[in-house]
């Protein structure tokens, strides 16, 4: 969409995307692709009734919720998944061990799906909720009492339209206490809580509830042509030091930490990927959240050798990276167990037309054995242009591949150039060869 001018020239938003997919083309989609997301132990319910259930509650807010707790999630620094209420029901929190659940609006549910809630805290888990949840089944119809409120530690002594009603009418504030006429019941209220409301937690088996009970549609930024939320205006500070703290209490912290010259930020997503002993770190710093360029620091979880993938350069061997983030960057580093020494490609020198060129690539390691690696490899002509028919990007098991390039019987004669690349680290290799025209016997 919106590629094409209409005059048929491409625009030049899709002339600079272009440039960042041919980089995705040439290896690094592969080296992702081949990777294992890392999660830090974080769900997220999505559920349609709640959704449902929001959009009646209040028409006016701007941002689904459970794309604004993606928000504060990528804020406080923690990988999440998604869970459906299918997933809950089913039991997947304790059966894949999750850490912390999540709930955006979270309303309207089932009784079983409130059962597995309570049943996860119970046996040692952390639950999140914006607003006070299962004040309603699944079909958005009020119960008499919410049935997690034992949970949260909890009780209130309003109906909820009518304070749904009211806070329509109430005078808007940082972010909006959803819910005034909630009563404590256990839970206690936490001193850092934002201006005009009361944050609860409350101790529930072996496992904590927190309510934040704000109406967190202004936090995030809402989207082109919509009002900034507080991250977009640069006062997200509060709500995120303070979920941050709670999560970070119960033993719930982000294996990395970044830090801007200015401080800490919002709008900067942090991504693991890992193969075998292997692993990937992705920096996104969000275009919708206005930063200068300024000097970042980037604190990984362990010693490694460390490679900026997109720069093709070697780090060192070190657990801080010293980089520099502005909106719209995006960095990716490579961690490895092992230094990475030479790239080496052979062939033979000397190649007919319509025969085949057979390629071995291997990458040279010290410290450890080789794990698994993409290796990119390009075909150059005697005019010294790109050959795009011979691309390839190889997966290498053990840091070594062999692939085959079949000739084609009227392949231009004259030296060629046959040049590879190791993707996470930037070590190439080149070698040439020689195509030379068949015999004239076997042409006749």
């Amino acid at each position: 969409e919106n590629a094409m001018a209409y005059d048929l020239r491409p625009t030049d938003w899709f002339l600079w995307a272009n440039e960042e997919l041919q980089e995705i083309r040439s290896g690094v989609g592969k080296l992702i692709l081949k990777a294992t997301p890392q999660q830090d132990g974080v769900a997220i319910l999505w559920s349609q009734p709640c959704l449902h259930a929001r959009d009646v509650e209040i028409p006016e807010a701007s941002s689904w919720p459970q794309n604004v707790m993606c928000s504060l999630l990528q804020d406080v620094g923690l990988s999440y998944r998604f869970i459906t209420t299918d997933q809950l029901r089913a039991g997947v929190l304790l059966k894949e061990k999750y850490r912390a659940l999540t709930l955006p609006w979270a309303v309207a549910l089932d009784p079983e799906e409130a059962t597995q809630i309570r049943a996860f805290v119970a046996q040692g888990g952390t639950v999140l909720a914006d607003v006070r949840p299962g004040v309603m089944d699944a079909h958005s119809k009020e119960v008499a009492t919410g049935q997690l409120d034992d949970v949260f530690g909890i009780q209130s002594r309003a109906l909820r339209r009518a304070l749904v009603s009211e806070q329509r009418d109430a005078e808007k504030a940082f972010l909006p206490c959803y819910e005034t006429s909630l009563t404590p019941v256990g839970a206690k209220v936490q001193p850092d809580s934002p201006k005009g409301a009361s944050v609860l937690v409350n101790r529930f088996g072996r496992g904590t509830a927190i309510l934040l009970n704000l109406r967190l549609d202004q936090y995030g930024s809402t989207g082109w042509g919509l009002p900034a939320g507080l991250r977009g205006r640069g006062e997200e500070g509060p709500v995120r030091s303070l979920v941050a703290r709670l999560l970070i209490e119960r033993g719930i912290a982000p294996p990395i930490a970044l830090q801007l010259s200015s401080g800490p930020q919002a709008g900067v997503e942090i991504k693991r990927y890992r193969v075998g002993e292997l692993e990937y770190v992705g920096i996104l710093s969000n275009s919708m959240v206005p930063r200068k360029d300024q000097a970042a620091t980037i604190n990984l979880p362990r010693k490694s050798h460390v490679y900026d993938v997109r720069q093709r350069r070697y780090l060192g061997k070190t657990s801080e990276v010293k980089t520099r983030l502005s909106a719209g960057s995006v960095k990716l580093y490579a961690l490895l167990p092992y230094l990475a020494k030479s790239m080496k490609i052979e062939s033979a020198r000397r190649v007919e037309q319509g025969g085949t060129i057979t390629c071995r690539l291997r990458l040279h390691v010290q410290g450890a054995a080789a794990g698994k690696h993409v290796f990119h490899l390009e075909v150059v002509d005697p005019e010294g242009r790109s050959a795009p028919w011979f691309f390839r990007n190889l997966l290498a098991e053990d840091g070594a591949c062999m692939t085959d390039l079949d000739l084609a019987l009227n392949e231009k004669p004259g030296r060629w150039l046959l040049k590879a690349r190791d993707i996470a680290t930037g070590l190439a290799a080149e070698r040439e060869l020689t195509i030379v025209a068949k015999s004239t016997t076997e042409n006749r």
